[in-house]
């Protein structure tokens, strides 16, 4: 097990610094214990680097090793994130043969706190989801560690739809396969029913109704018909 630390200052930008340049050479796990790089946190907890299936097994491991931690305190804790991410950076960026990297944009592995760019976040995203959601970030995280699926995007895109633990469970409600344990087919697309769409229909219903006080299923009973009604998930 690894003592969880945060970056510092110096830490934080030598990282960037590293992935803005293309990530070259080998990865620079120096910065996660030199004096010069990193900070202890307040309280004592420890993480074990392992292979993870998908993003949701990933954050409820985050949840469960960081629960010594405030989760208020640490939501918006630059150093703490990049320092994970720094962490788990094969997993979060697999070496290509040669042994090289070839990041996504930087946003994935450092915490951006602007436009909410931090829902982009690989590590923190993870954590949050299982944090806020529970057994429904299914929905947003049943992917593999370097993937960052449009389902996500959509439901994290703004505040009011994130922050609604009745948006998110009606997403899963439409959205997710029970049986299968899968997303349903087709749920990642752009056409109408998706959660791209859902999260437009919801930003008009809003106008009107007030989605974070209602169940689930009184919310599904307001979606167009048979728009959404084609994800055959019941009422109940």
């Amino acid at each position: 097990m690894t003592p969880v630390r945060r970056l510092n200052t110096v830490g934080i930008a030598a990282f960037r610094g590293w992935l803005a340049a293309g990530c070259p050479g080998d990865l620079p796990t120096h910065f996660l214990t030199d004096q010069s790089t990193f900070e202890a946190i307040e309280a004592s907890c420890a993480v074990e680097v392992r292979p993870f299936a998908t993003r949701f097994e990933f954050g409820e491991y985050l949840v469960e090793h960081l629960s010594t931690l405030s989760a208020s305190a640490i939501r918006f804790d630059v150093g703490l994130w990049d320092w994970l991410a720094l962490l788990y950076f094969d997993q979060l960026c697999p070496p290509r043969a040669d042994g090289s990297y070839k990041p996504q944009e930087l946003v994935r592995y450092t915490l951006e706190l602007a436009g909410r760019k931090w829902s982009r976040h690989f590590v923190r995203m993870s954590w949050m989801s299982v944090q806020e959601h529970g057994d429904n970030a299914r929905i947003m995280l049943s992917v593999p560690m370097a993937t960052h699926p449009d389902i996500l995007e959509q439901l994290a895109g703004t505040q009011e739809t994130f922050g609604s633990k009745t948006v998110i469970a009606l997403a899963r409600r439409l959205y997710w396969d029970e049986t299968g344990g899968k997303t349903k087919r087709g749920a990642q697309a752009k056409g109408r029913g998706t959660p791209r769409r859902l999260s437009k229909v919801l930003r008009q219903m809003r106008r009107t109704w007030d989605p974070g006080a209602m169940t689930p299923a009184q919310l599904q009973a307001l979606l167009p018909v048979p728009e959404f009604s084609r994800w055959e998930a019941p009422v109940q």
